[in-house]
C-alpha cells in the first residue's frame, strides 16, 4: 500500500496540501487493459447535473497568480452518490483501475499551468496567435486544469484563420471525463473573454454555482465553433490511444508515479508527437512537438518519479531535460522531452 500525498484539496485553501488515502500498487498493472475510446461532446453534455458548484484554484508563475474555476469535489461526490452509491462509499477516489485519483487536483498539474503560462510570451514572439491553430493534447488529464488554462488562452487570442485549434483530453476513466473534465472546460469558457461570466458580474476568483441549461450549453458550443476550437475526449489505456494526427503540444502531470505504467506512457507520448530536436522551438515551429511532463521527484512506495521516467525516455532513444524545479514541499519538476526521429 502507498500514499500519494500532496493533493490540492478544495476543502481547504487552494495552496494547502493534505495526505490522500491508500491504493493498491499491483493493480496499476491493469491500467492499460481498457482500449482507448473517443466520446462525443454531446454524450458528455447529456451527463451534466442541473447545477455545478465551483471554487477557484490558483497556480503561480513566479509572483503572477493564475486563477481557474474548478468543479467542487463535494459536488462531484454528491452526483456520484445519486448515480453509483458503491463508488461514493469509498473513502478515496484512488481506486486502482477505476478512478486513479482523477477527481482531485494534484499539485503537479498546477506546476504545469505555471510552465505553460511562462512560455506564452516567448512563443508569441514567433507566432502572435500561439497556441491557436495547434493540436494540444493532455494525457492522464484528471481534472484537466492545464487544458482549461489552454482553452481560456485560446479564447483570448486572435484565431488562426488557416488552422483549427484541437484540444484533446485523455483520461483512463470515462467517469472522470463526464464528472470533472467537461464541467471544468465549460467553466473555463464561462469565465473567459468569450464567456458570459464577466457580463453577469461573476468571477472565477470567488466560489459559486452555475445552472446548467440548454441555452448555456448551446452558447458554449457556439463559442467553440466561432473560435475554431474542437474538443476531443478519450478514455481508456494509453497503449491503444490513436489521435489521428500528432500533437503540437503534449501535456501530462502526475502520470509517472508507477514503474509499471511508465513504459506505456513513454510509448504513448512518442507515438503522439512529431519528431523534434532538443531545442526551445518544439510546438512553436510547425510539425514539431512541445512535450511537457510535470512529476514529483519520487513517488514513495511505488518507485516512479522523474529519474525512472527520464531513464525510460533515453532507453527509447529520446532526449530529456529538466526545465523547472520546485523545492517547496515535496520535490517536483517539469521535464521537456522529445524524439529527433
Amino acid at each position: 500500500m502507498f500514499s500519494f500525498d500532496f493533493c490540492v484539496d478544495e476543502d481547504h485553501d487552494a495552496s494547502s496540501i493534505r495526505a490522500s488515502t491508500n491504493a493498491g500498487v499491483n493493480e496499476t498493472k491493469n491500467m492499460c487493459k481498457i482500449p482507448a475510446r473517443e466520446h462525443s461532446l454531446s454524450s458528455l453534455r447529456a451527463q451534466l447535473p442541473e447545477k455545478l458548484s465551483y471554487s477557484p484554484v490558483i497556480a503561480h508563475d513566479g509572483d503572477v497568480p493564475v486563477v481557474l474555476a474548478r468543479r467542487d469535489l463535494f459536488d462531484v461526490r454528491f452526483q456520484i452518490l445519486n448515480e453509483d452509491g458503491t463508488i461514493a462509499d469509498e473513502q478515496s477516489d484512488l481506486i486502482p483501475g477505476v478512478y486513479e485519483g482523477g477527481l482531485k487536483t494534484w499539485e503537479c498539474s498546477l506546476d504545469l499551468i505555471s510552465e505553460i503560462h511562462s512560455r506564452l510570451q516567448g512563443a508569441r514572439q514567433n507566432d502572435a496567435a500561439w497556441p491557436s491553430g495547434r493540436h494540444i493534447t493532455e494525457i492522464g488529464c484528471g481534472t484537466a486544469l492545464p487544458s482549461c488554462f489552454v482553452l481560456q488562452t485560446l479564447f483570448s487570442v486572435t484565431r488562426n484563420p488557416e488552422q483549427p485549434s484541437v484540444l484533446t483530453v485523455c483520461d483512463y476513466n470515462e467517469q472522470v471525463l463526464s464528472l470533472v473534465v467537461y464541467p471544468n472546460l465549460l467553466l473555463a469558457w464561462y469565465f473567459s473573454e468569450a464567456g458570459p461570466g464577466a457580463a453577469k458580474g461573476q468571477s472565477q476568483q470567488e466560489p459559486g454555482d452555475l445552472e446548467m441549461d440548454d441555452h448555456l450549453l448551446d452558447q458554449f458550443e457556439s463559442a467553440l465553433s466561432n473560435s475554431g476550437i474542437k474538443l476531443r475526449f478519450f478514455s481508456g489505456g494509453w497503449d491503444t490511444l490513436e489521435l489521428g494526427t500528432p500533437a503540437d503540444i503534449l501535456l501530462t502531470s502526475e502520470t509517472t508515479y508507477a514503474l509499471e505504467t511508465i513504459p506505456s506512457l513513454c510509448r504513448a507520448l512518442k507515438a503522439a508527437s512529431w519528431p523534434t530536436n532538443d531545442n526551445d522551438m518544439g510546438g512553436i515551429i510547425r510539425e514539431t512537438s512541445m512535450i511537457l511532463i510535470a512529476s514529483k521527484v519520487l513517488y514513495f512506495g511505488v518507485g516512479g518519479g522523474i529519474e525512472p521516467f527520464r531513464t525510460e525516455v533515453l532507453a527509447h532513444q529520446g532526449w530529456c531535460k529538466q526545465v523547472r524545479s520546485f523545492t517547496a514541499g515535496v520535490g517536483r519538476g517539469i521535464l521537456q522531452i522529445g524524439w529527433s526521429s
